[in-house]
């Protein structure tokens, strides 16, 4: 049948004066045939034989491998890299030096429309050098290659999805209405989530506080709601965890610090500080941009970096002090941050309300530009009569600021009138005044 089997059940080579043992079919003098051994010695591809070993001499061809086990990293759909890790089983062929391999990757299952084709694979983990699109189905496949032979794999191909955008929450911090020392924090998903977020609370020290799930809104897809249990003032690590529909994974850590009677200063993150002065109990929540504050004491912000110090208003930032002042009392919640000058440029012309109003000796008039122009600013009684001009003057894009002291006019209502007049821009905005004696 073109085939001999020599099986040993044990192996004794231990005569070095006979040379050892010689195995396999030759001749007498070793030139013509077949040899596995000779004098302990073994071809570079041989295996050294060994108790209950056998050699098979047989005339027919070699076995040839004819299939690859294709194997996708984890098994998922959704891949969470624009450059993922695709990878595969040889079977057989493993640990063969002689193997390389091609990956193909296409927008069709056909292969019809190619993206990559990627030769002389020498590992059976490939990562990807070139970025690839998010939400784009890819179609790939592998062919081995070895010898004059090319192996296909099975499957014949696997497909995936790129989703390496993490879920992003936004917060806002409120009073519990109902039950004192608790806070109520709403969280927005920027994405669908597999599952309401995990949040984690911590001390100072890393004592665990809380550990729970959020709530989802009704009626919503991405609100949730979370109550917050905390009852001593001080500071404390807020994590919170996200996972989106295709599993990517968020989140983001946040100082959260509660001051009151008996506090000084609390530092919120890296670059800021809060003073409590007075008044009712200030929470402070670190967020993304700067900080968020709940609670209407009188407090003393203090930030470390460079820009100016701003509050943001109906999502647009409004400055609060002048560039180079670092520390602001304020007596009202909000959302605080430093910002630099060049990211405070507005996009649009504003007149902000005067504040006070009702006013009684001065009020201050704030308003934007968002170029260089030519300026009014001036106050109309009711008559529609100009009564003063606080301004006529060509200035910079940013924000500006005005006074107005009546003096001797009535008490009633008035108009400020702002005139704007630039390359692009020519408007007009008015803002009611109410003047008490």
């Amino acid at each position: 049948d073109g085939q001999m089997l020599f099986q040993y059940r044990v192996i004794h080579d231990e005569d070095a004066r006979a040379n050892y043992a010689t195995v396999g079919i030759t001749d007498h003098d070793h030139y013509h045939g077949l040899e596995v051994t000779f004098a302990q010695r073994y071809g570079p591809d041989a295996v050294m034989l060994a108790d209950r070993t056998a050699i098979l001499v047989t005339t027919d061809p070699p076995l040839r491998v004819t299939e690859l086990q294709i194997v996708l990293e984890g098994d998922v759909e959704w891949m969470h890299s624009l450059t993922p890790l695709l990878q595969w089983n040889p079977g057989p062929l493993s640990g063969d030096p002689n193997v390389t391999y091609t990956l193909e990757l296409a927008l069709d299952e056909l292969f019809t429309q190619p993206v990559a084709n990627y030769t002389a694979i020498d590992t059976t983990a490939f990562t990807l050098p070139d970025q690839l699109e998010e939400l784009t189905l890819y179609f790939w496949r592998v062919t081995a290659h070895l010898d004059e032979d090319n192996i296909p794999c099975a499957p014949e191909y696997l497909s995936f999805q790129i989703d390496a955008t993490p879920p992003v929450a936004t917060l806002g911090l409120m009073d519990n209405p109902v039950f004192p020392h608790y806070l109520d924090l709403g969280i927005v998903s920027s994405e669908p989530l597999t599952t309401p977020p995990w949040l984690l609370v911590t001390t100072a020290d890393s004592s665990l506080v809380d550990s729970s799930q959020a709530v989802q809104l009704p009626q919503t897809v991405t609100g949730f709601h979370y109550t917050l249990n905390l009852e001593l003032l001080g500071q404390y690590q807020l994590e919170i965890q996200l996972l989106d529909a295709h599993g990517m994974p968020g989140g983001s850590s946040h100082d959260l610090a509660l001051g009151g009677a008996g506090f000084n200063a609390l530092e919120i993150g890296d670059d800021i500080a809060l003073e409590w002065l007075g008044g009712s109990a200030v929470v402070a929540l670190q967020v993304d941009t700067g900080v968020q504050l709940q609670g209407n004491g009188s407090y003393r912000l203090r930030f470390s970096g460079e820009g100016v110090i701003c509050r943001q208003e109906n999502g647009h930032w409004r400055q609060l002090a002048p560039e180079g002042v670092r520390q602001l009392v304020v007596s009202e919640g909000g959302h605080y941050a430093q910002l630099p000058v060049g990211d405070l440029l507005p996009n649009q012309v504003r007149l902000y309300d005067n504040y006070p109003n009702p006013f009684n000796g001065s009020t201050r008039l704030e308003f934007t530009l968002p170029e260089r122009a030519a300026v009014e600013l001036a106050v109309y009684n009711l008559l529609g009569q100009q009564v003063e001009v606080l301004q006529r003057v060509t200035l910079n894009p940013g924000l500006h600021l005005a006074e107005w002291r009546p003096v001797g006019y009535a008490t009633g209502m008035y108009w400020a009138v702002l005139r704007v007049q630039g390359e692009s821009v020519r408007e007009t905005r008015v803002q009611k005044m109410l003047y008490l004696k």
